[in-house]
């Protein structure tokens, strides 16, 4: 195991090393969509028809519209387990703004450990706002900015839209993420178009302590992906257990996680299983005041 790890890492730095010189040359070359928040991987990253969270600056900006207490909320990600990459964000979400609240974000994606020496990062920068349009009909959107510091930068903006409305007892969420296909800017004088992705989802409670979410995605209106996931919480909210599934060109991916919710602080934790690179793992806190 600790063979095919290393044969690994020595790939996948020898690409990136050949990449990134020529990333402005590739079509998506940067800011793969990671997601945002353990809880929303650990239920398949199926986070579209969800309101009072702050993950929704990422999923859904419709979803900040009902959080009650300011949001300060901190995470970490390693993704596939190779220690060559790890996500780092960090925002705020700012409640009885107009008839909503607003939310800043930073998320960061840059090298580490043995592929630190590619010196390169992906930061974006989101202004979200979500506020109430009717009774029960919610809505959202966020600015973007992107930046790629790297041997060969690269700049660009972006904009997202949300809404989420409910009835009987079932919420409905739909976005679409960098709507009108982002260019990314490089110093070099290449562009690139970030792909189109939306998503459209329901969620819903039939028990008390139990939700139940289900998701599909497009990239580009091709693409497609099948999400849901479980969440049950016991000890009167205190302690939540989640799974969930992710389904895109019959290939499978579950996850599960665990979360802790005080009065004012919470933690959460998320693991997905890669089948070929290895294992995703987050762990996020939030404060609430």
């Amino acid at each position: 195991m600790m063979r095919k790890q290393g044969i690994l890492r020595f790939l996948f730095c020898s690409f990136a090393l050949l990449l990134l010189p020529f990333s402005s040359l590739l079509f998506s070359a940067a800011f793969e969509s990671n997601g945002l928040g353990a809880r929303a991987l650990s239920l398949g990253n199926s986070f579209v028809a969800m309101n009072g969270s702050y993950e929704s600056v990422f999923w859904n900006p419709a979803g900040i519209a009902t959080l009650k207490d300011r949001t300060f909320h901190s995470e970490y990600r390693t993704p596939f387990g190779l220690g060559l990459l790890r996500t780092v964000n960090s925002g705020y979400v700012h409640p009885g703004v107009g008839h909503g609240a607003i939310g800043f974000t930073w998320m960061r994606l840059d090298t580490t450990g043995d592929a630190s020496y590619l010196d390169y990062a992906e930061n974006t920068l989101i202004v979200s706002y979500g506020a109430k349009i009717v009774d029960k009909l919610y809505a959202g959107i966020n600015g973007k900015y992107y930046r790629v510091n790297s041997t060969v930068g690269a700049g660009g903006m972006g904009m997202d839209l949300g809404f989420t409305y409910t009835r009987w007892g079932i919420l409905a969420g739909a976005s679409i993420q960098d709507v009108t296909n982002s260019v990314i800017s490089w110093d070099s004088g290449a562009k690139d178009k970030l792909p189109r992705r939306s998503r459209i989802g329901l969620s819903g409670r039939p028990f008390e302590n139990t939700l139940v979410t289900s998701q599909i995605s497009w990239e580009d209106e091709t693409n497609r992906s099948h999400h849901a996931g479980i969440e049950h919480s016991l000890f009167d909210q205190l302690f939540s257990v989640r799974v969930g599934v992710t389904e895109q060109s019959k290939d499978w991916r579950f996850s599960w996680g665990v979360g802790i919710k005080t009065r004012l602080l919470t933690f959460d934790y998320a693991w997905e299983r890669q089948r070929l690179l290895g294992d995703t793992q987050v762990f996020s806190a939030s404060v609430r005041f």
